[in-house]
Order: C-alpha cells, then structure tokens, then sequence
C-alpha cells in the first residue's frame, strides 16, 4: 500500500527506528504524504505532532533556564 511505503520510505531515510514507533526526526511534507493516505497514517501523524509539540516546549524551557 501507499502507506507502507511511506513508512519504508521513512524507514530508509533514518527518521524511524521502527515501524510506527519513534521518529527522530521529520519533515512537514512526510507528514503531509502520511496522512493523505488514511485514516492509520493521520493517527501516526497526530502522535507524532503532538510528541514533536510536548519536546519543542521542553527545550525551549531548558533553552531559557540555561
């Protein structure tokens, strides 16, 4: 399928470890192809944003006390 690819494709640039599970890092338009192919890859991609979202705040308050 269209999603297992992008996955793959994911897989074979080094932003996942993992099928499904941690990304390290991830562009907008990877994110974009994920969940223009369902309903699985929209869920993967609100996990996704909503980790990438909680660690950007972490680091900006790290950023500041240091």
């Amino acid at each position: 399928t269209t999603f297992t690819y992008f996955v793959h494709r994911l897989i074979s640039m080094n932003c996942l470890t993992t099928q499904f599970d941690v990304f390290f890092t991830i562009r907008h338009r990877e994110i974009i192809y994920i969940i223009q192919v369902g309903q699985r890859g929209l869920h993967l991609a609100k996990k996704i944003l909503c980790r990438d979202h909680k660690m950007n705040k972490q680091n900006k308050r790290s950023n500041k006390t240091g």
